[in-house]
């Protein structure tokens, strides 16, 4: 199922699997090295090749803003779009199954193969009652635990505990999220190509990069939105990283637009006159590393504006 011409993730993804057993081969003593090889996914492409795929395909603030309206109305039958074929309540439980597993994504910034896999008794309240997810290091794909924090009560407050009392699965070993089999047992859910066809209707599947490529927008794209709009909102680098089970050099690869942007905004609240120097400085040095990112320009050209940067703020301050 891999095109010819492989996109850059798909590369990752098997070199990985290839380094896997390389590393087996090495530790098995199986092969005829005397150290454990690897490849690199990055040395299959160009730079801007690469830098094409830094961005995640999300929703902005005002597009997550009409998922929401229409997630309410899809479940209940509001707008034409949305009308029930019939009244079976199965059909009404479906849709509110699929909405509030479509914001619990948006709004714990979890994997998708995690969210799905998450049980009752990984769903606890702290002696506050704030909600806290327990994601352990089985389900997780980098196999170690942590702990979730949604960025809104809401979501424990009001929308999981009313899924509780409505599911016929309660108990603290089954899923929180889930479809049935044909003997009515619970299996791990999928409503990938549910949310698609939702997205159609509302004119949000697609969206446009900066080459001008066309990418559809997918229930991953959720974790995506959920990055881009907690850096917008300040929230640190690190606690970022560490909800969402990653790392900040993860988070600055991807989302290293906003991250500049954020910082540009910040330090434009300086007053001091001295201060909104330095401001401009670090605002400079942040948008030469930027449009280093972009392809704009290379290292060696960076690195002598920073020290122009550097010998300007040297010579104010004698």
């Amino acid at each position: 199922n891999i095109a010819i011409n492989m996109s850059y993730g798909t590369a990752r993804s098997e070199a990985s699997i290839i380094n896997m057993f390389f590393a087996w081969c090495y530790a098995s003593k199986q092969g005829y090295t005397n150290k454990v090889l690897r490849i690199n996914a990055r040395d299959a492409f160009a730079d801007d090749q690469i830098r094409q795929h830094n961005r995640r395909p999300h929703f902005n603030d005002k597009e997550w803003h009409k998922i929401r309206i229409n997630l309410s109305n899809y479940v209940n039958g509001k707008d034409e779009k949305w009308e029930y074929a019939n009244k079976h309540s199965l059909h009404r439980l479906q849709r509110y199954h699929m909405r509030l597993f479509i914001l619990f994504l948006a709004s714990t910034g979890m994997r998708l193969g995690e969210a799905k896999q998450i049980r009752w008794k990984d769903v606890v309240y702290d002696k506050f009652g704030k909600l806290r997810i327990n994601v352990d290091a089985d389900i997780s794909k980098v196999r170690r635990q942590r702990t979730v924090i949604p960025h809104s009560d809401w979501i424990g407050d009001k929308e999981l505990k009313e899924w509780k009392e409505k599911t016929e699965f309660n108990k603290d070993t089954d899923l929180v999220f889930y479809t049935k089999d044909k003997d009515g047992k619970q299996k791990v859910c999928d409503v990938s190509v549910s949310f698609k066809t939702f997205l159609k209707k509302i004119g949000l599947l697609g969206t446009t990069d900066t080459e001008e490529k066309i990418k559809n927008r997918t229930l991953y794209s959720l974790r995506h939105t959920y990055a881009t709009l907690r850096l917008e909102a300040g929230t640190e680098v690190y606690n970022l990283a560490k909800n969402m089970g990653t790392s900040v050099t993860q988070i600055e690869r991807h989302y290293g637009h906003v991250a500049v942007d954020k910082i540009i905004d910040d330090l434009q609240k300086n007053t001091n006159v001295a201060e909104r120097q330095e401001a401009k400085d670090l605002e400079n040095a942040a948008m030469l590393i930027k449009n280093m990112r972009e392809g704009k320009l290379d290292a060696d050209a960076v690195a002598k504006a920073l020290e122009k940067i550097a010998e300007e703020q040297s010579f104010i301050k004698k």
